[in-house]
């Protein structure tokens, strides 16, 4: 269920993401003083939800509570100011890592520094696991 995105309840600490589609914000949540990471995206020019946005709405709730999942705290839709359209927030539980690709980002990193190159066998295997696991769940629904 979309909601109107309660203003006083997060306080944006800053952007960390920006893409095609919108971006991310670090922010900390009032309520439960925990950080979290709020996705921002906007809607069609005619009032809608974009299918896209629908497509990951979907999918996300389809691996809720799957492990390696983070999961989606909330859905937000907020009025835009400057345009007058609407804009959809997603709330997730902030990860200081981040996803996998800045995980091998960061590893990448201490490669250059002269560190033990690659990953160890054992987390190679449960990353695939869990992209699989996560393939898997979807494939079928």
């Amino acid at each position: 269920m979309v909601t109107e995105y309660p203003q006083s309840r997060y306080s944006i600490e800053g952007n960390i993401g920006e893409g095609s589609y919108g971006k991310v914000d670090k922010a900390l949540d009032l309520k439960t003083c925990k950080k979290v990471a709020i996705k921002t995206m906007k809607e069609t020019s005619n009032d809608s939800v974009p299918h896209f946005v629908l497509r990951e709405l979907d999918v996300l709730r389809q691996l809720s509570g799957q492990p390696g999942i983070v999961p989606l705290l909330a859905v937000y839709r907020e009025k835009e100011q400057k345009t007058k359209g609407n804009l959809i927030k997603f709330v997730f539980p902030f990860c200081e890592i981040g996803d996998l690709q800045a995980f091998m980002r960061q590893r990448n990193k201490h490669v250059q520094a002269g560190d033990q190159l690659g990953l160890p066998v054992e987390q190679v295997i449960d990353f695939a696991e869990q992209i699989l696991r996560a393939l898997q769940i979807i494939h079928n629904k």
